[in-house]
């Protein structure tokens, strides 16, 4: 579950609001669905518990008066659900292709972000923020991580070298791969894709599910009949058969030649 929230400034309070985007309006930008509570003492918060995918707009007022709207994807990925920024001209071709009648299942498709990535970036915060002080000073380790163990103390400066020693090592395995998860607009036809993929995938995992019980003799057995369901061997025509045979035992020989091809043979001699 996410939790989305939005304020408004002194004497603004009731202006603010958390909406789901359902689609494009030409006069208010976005077709809402406005969700979330109200409160605090001048009515000046909102506040929503979000467990539906969606696209979601939040919009407070800063002290000025001034709408300051952010709009943000929530996703479940990996059995969790997570928020994602989005820049309003995203926001906009989303809705547009809702409008469409496409389901944002189906328009956006969100990668996790790579776990090493991940850990260099958190590694680089530790060692960023350890800069500047004491790096004699032995510190508390609240858990277990490159060698150290939680409950003892070391040395600030050895914990900042151990750190970098670990980036230097995973920066050749993550070049290229982002630390955080992403998204993507699809367009029809990658969405397409992506839904065929997704079918192999599911029927190649039922597969497994069902061969890896197996004996192995047995699962090649299986295999091979679902090779033959795949691609049936093409039955040769009754009468071609009976010709061919018919003139092999004669004597002929023939020469690269496929059923229904003009016949070109070559007798030669019985011994």
């Amino acid at each position: 579950m996410i939790y989305l929230s939005s304020s408004a400034s002194y004497g603004n309070g009731g202006k603010q609001y958390i909406a789901r985007i359902t689609g494009r309006n030409s006069k208010f930008n976005f077709e809402r669905e406005f969700i979330g509570r109200k409160g605090g003492k001048r009515n000046e918060s909102c506040e929503a518990d979000v467990d539906t995918p969606g696209l979601y707009e939040c919009r407070s007022i800063d002290n000025k008066g001034r709408p300051d709207d952010s709009w943000s994807l929530v996703w479940e990925l990996d059995g969790k659900f997570i928020e994602l920024g989005v820049t309003k001209e995203d926001a906009m071709k989303i809705a547009k292709e809702m409008d469409a009648g496409r389901p944002i299942e189906q328009l956006v498709a969100v990668t996790p972000g790579d776990t090493d990535a991940a850990a260099i970036e958190k590694h680089r915060e530790k060692v960023a923020a350890a800069k500047g002080r004491d790096q004699d000073e032995m510190v508390d380790i609240t858990g277990n991580f490159l060698g150290f163990v939680a409950g003892t103390k070391a040395r600030r400066g050895d914990i900042v070298a151990a750190r970098e020693k670990e980036i230097l090592r995973l920066e050749p395995l993550v070049a290229g791969k982002n630390a955080y998860p992403r998204y993507e607009i699809l367009t029809g036809k990658q969405a397409d894709k992506k839904q065929v993929a997704q079918t192999i995938e599911s029927a190649i995992e039922a597969c497994w599910q069902v061969i890896q019980s197996l004996p192995e003799k047995e699962a090649k057995k299986v295999l091979a009949a679902l090779k033959e369901k795949i691609s049936p061997k093409k039955p040769v025509d009754q009468a071609t058969s009976t010709e061919l045979m018919t003139e092999l035992a004669s004597g002929a020989n023939y020469e690269n030649r496929e059923v229904g091809e003009p016949k070109t043979a070559r007798s030669f001699p019985r011994t």
